[in-house]
């Protein structure tokens, strides 16, 4: 309803007729403030807007687009704005992580060996893979 409103407004300022312009910005903050004390009901807000109900086929999908995919950004959107805005959010999703990182490894200090993790693991003692359940009931038959 907010998009439909502003669509007369930018409509008139097309037109350049400016005091139409001024009326539908006004009628919209009118409805986007009753609408607020509503709790977010439109009933009420949409009618102190005075426009006529939109087209019904705006409420419906718009399914998917000629290449197949559906498009990450509105139509307005410059691709210009979209490549900036995601190559922002990568960065920042590394940067999150790096900072992640930092914070929880355990802080060493300086020539202290035996803070350092051994680099051998424990070897694993033979027969306790799933392929030898039977050797594994066997050995721990002989132990009781």
């Amino acid at each position: 309803m907010v998009q439909w409103s502003l669509g007369h407004v930018f409509d008139a300022m097309a037109k350049e007729e400016w005091n139409l312009a001024r009326d539908h910005l006004a009628l919209s903050a009118v409805m986007v403030e009753q609408a607020a004390l509503d709790s977010n009901r439109w009933n009420l807000a949409w009618l102190l807007r005075l426009l006529d109900d939109p087209p019904q086929n705006l409420w419906l999908s718009r399914g998917q687009s000629a290449t197949g995919g559906r498009r990450p950004f509105a139509p307005l959107c410059v691709p210009s704005w979209t490549t900036a805005a995601l190559a922002y959010m990568k960065e920042s999703e590394v940067l999150q992580s790096k900072k992640g990182e930092l914070v929880g490894a355990p802080s060493r200090a300086a020539g202290s060996e035996d803070a350092a993790p051994n680099p051998k693991a424990p070897k694993r003692r033979p027969g306790r893979g799933k392929g030898n359940q039977a050797s594994q009931s066997s050995q721990d038959q002989e132990k009781a």
